[in-house]
């Protein structure tokens, strides 16, 4: 039974940029670009879906996985991989909505 996860992610980055496009949002952010192909590349993910929020200074992302051990080893690599790259700790803010 799939599994799914709901981020709200910020910019540490540009944390007053507004933007208009969910696009440019990933453009500033290149090291998530890595992290998300990593992850859809295991199979462990079925499909992934991001928003901009109104005010255009977050998106929410939501990830569809093929079950719950997907998402907890999921949640192993993917933060040896962010830590690795940077990511949390240099350019986003991750808060798990559901």
């Amino acid at each position: 039974m799939s599994y799914t996860a709901k981020y709200k992610i910020t910019s540490k980055l540009y944390t007053e940029k507004v933007y208009t496009d969910k696009k440019d949002f990933w453009n500033d952010h290149p090291k998530t670009n890595d992290m998300d192909k990593t992850s859809v590349a295991t199979g462990k993910v079925e499909s992934t879906n991001t928003v901009l929020d109104a005010g255009g200074k977050s998106v929410t992302r939501t990830i569809v996985f093929v079950d719950e051990n997907a998402f907890n080893n999921y949640l192993t690599e993917v933060t040896t991989l962010a830590s690795s790259l940077g990511v949390v700790e240099d350019e986003l803010n991750y808060i798990k909505i559901w």
